[in-house]
């Protein structure tokens, strides 16, 4: 019975040390727990995690000067983490990224110094993190996205973000020395080069704006090689050229024009043979074609000219006749029709150029309203060749539907500059071909004349080279009628 006794009692006092035991490494267990999950709670990242939520959030309901204050915490905590992990390019990062949404903020709210300020300063800290791994694709575009949303608002130096845009695509052009920038740095590049183009086209500096366009006319042509997606490559470097083509002819550098100019047809050759049945980019390449074809008829180049006119018409009849309801591809083949048959025009191969301009007219009865001054022009010269042909009643009838167009065009937009001169020149044209026999009309003719002349006096301010040339037209048909 004792024994007994002894064991139980020996139990009871082991259980108690067993359970005092695991109560204290409970215990501790918890206190660690409760320890580390303060720690995480006062880690810099998490609260610049955090903050950044909250910014988000006042974002979202228009709280900027909340999202302002959130966005101080959140760099604040950043830069604490910095101090302890100074060489962590993910942190580095961050740091970027609150930087350049503080920007947004302040450009919202209407902040423009403290916006500009913000811009400088993740161009900044782009180029720090881009000098730490030059051949890092993503920081290589950190620092040229960053430069570029600097560039993009007006309201910061510009002498500051030519300088800046430089700086930052010649750096990204030599580190591509030693490990090539994939597909998608190198529309980044492009597209900075393009943006560098544009600001000194706007400051005037010719020559710079030039060497920019050209070096992001090579990234471009690189692009549209690309054949790991060869659809979307060659529509990236189109979009590109077609920017340079408007920046040269900002700069009336015709030579230049004609540079870009080729470079979009030749990239848009190989985009249609990509997509033969695209009818936009079918349509696009007819009239940038055409376009190419005046050109080179300016330079002189009169055989290579009429090819390419030729070209421009054959790719838009292709394009018409997929989509003959289509009044946009109607209208850019009425145009190309215009073209060809002016460049036979000016070599006085008549004929043919009133050929063409007859099926230039006839297509353009179908136009739209938004494409009645492309009809206008059709019938136009239309008139005009037919009497230079002694077709005169035929030119006669021809011109007054032109007139009785340009009238209505006129009415619609009275304070226009431009419709007022298509009316001056339809009535100076119509009026012309009133006098001439045989069953001239120098009565309506005088009345015509007159009624264009008193429009054209009406015009304010100086006046252009157009308008001084119809004046100039109308004092002699009146003088004649006399």
């Amino acid at each position: 019975m004792a024994k007994n006794e002894n064991r139980t009692r020996m139990l009871l006092i082991l259980g108690i040390i067993v359970s005092i035991g695991i109560s204290v490494v409970l215990h501790i267990r918890l206190a660690e727990k409760r320890e580390a999950v303060a720690a995480a709670e006062n880690d810099p990242g998490r609260r610049a995690s955090h903050a950044l939520q909250d910014a988000d959030r006042a974002l979202i309901n228009n709280d900027f000067e909340g999202a302002i204050a959130h966005l101080e915490r959140a760099i604040a905590a950043t830069d604490e983490a910095l101090t302890m992990r100074p060489g962590d390019l993910r942190l580095g990062r961050n740091r970027l990224l609150l930087t350049r949404r503080m920007a947004v903020v302040s450009q919202k709210m209407g902040r423009s110094r403290e916006a500009c300020n913000a811009l400088k300063t993740s161009a900044e800290q782009s180029a720090s993190l881009f000098e730490a791994e030059p051949t890092n694709s993503r920081m290589r575009g950190d620092y040229l996205g960053t430069v570029r949303e600097w560039a993009s608002d007006e309201n910061c130096s510009r002498d500051r973000v030519a300088k800046a845009l430089r700086k930052a695509s010649e750096a990204v052009e030599t580190s591509a020395s030693l490990v090539p920038r994939t597909g998608l740095t190198r529309v980044m590049s492009a597209r900075a080069w393009v943006d560098l183009a544009t600001i000194e086209t706007d400051r005037k500096d010719k020559e710079a704006a030039l060497d920019a366009a050209r070096k992001a006319l090579k990234l471009s042509a690189e692009r549209a090689e690309d054949e790991h997606d060869p659809i979307s490559a060659a529509s990236t470097a189109y979009s590109i050229v077609a920017d340079l083509v408007e920046i040269a002819e900002t700069l009336a550098d015709r030579p230049a024009q004609i540079e870009f100019e080729r470079a979009a047809v030749d990239i848009l050759t190989k985009r249609a043979r990509l997509s033969p049945n695209d009818n936009s980019v079918l349509v696009t390449f007819g009239a940038r074609t055409g376009r190419l074809a005046e050109f080179l008829e300016e330079k002189g180049e009169q055989e290579a000219a009429e090819t390419l006119h030729q070209a421009s018409i054959d790719i838009l009849r292709g394009a018409f006749a997929k989509v003959p309801k289509d009044l946009k591809t109607r209208q850019f083949l009425v145009r190309s029709l215009s073209r060809k048959a002016a460049h036979y025009s000016a070599q006085k191969k008549n004929k043919k150029a009133e050929s063409l301009y007859g099926e230039a007219a006839a297509l353009a009865e179908s136009l739209g309203a938004d494409a009645r001054r492309t009809r206008l022009i059709a019938l136009g010269n239309h008139a005009q060749l037919l009497g230079r042909l002694d077709r005169t009643r035929k030119a006669r009838k021809t011109a007054a539907t032109a007139y009785t167009l340009a009238l209505e065009l006129v009415e619609e937009a009275e304070k226009s500059p431009r419709a007022q001169g298509d009316a001056v020149s339809a009535g100076l044209r119509y009026a012309r071909l009133l006098r001439a026999p045989p069953g001239a009309n120098r009565r309506r003719a005088k009345a015509v004349a007159r009624a264009e002349r008193t429009r054209l006096r009406g015009f304010k301010g100086k006046k252009s080279k157009r308008q001084k040339m119809l004046s100039k037209g109308l004092d002699a048909l009146l003088d004649e009628l006399r």
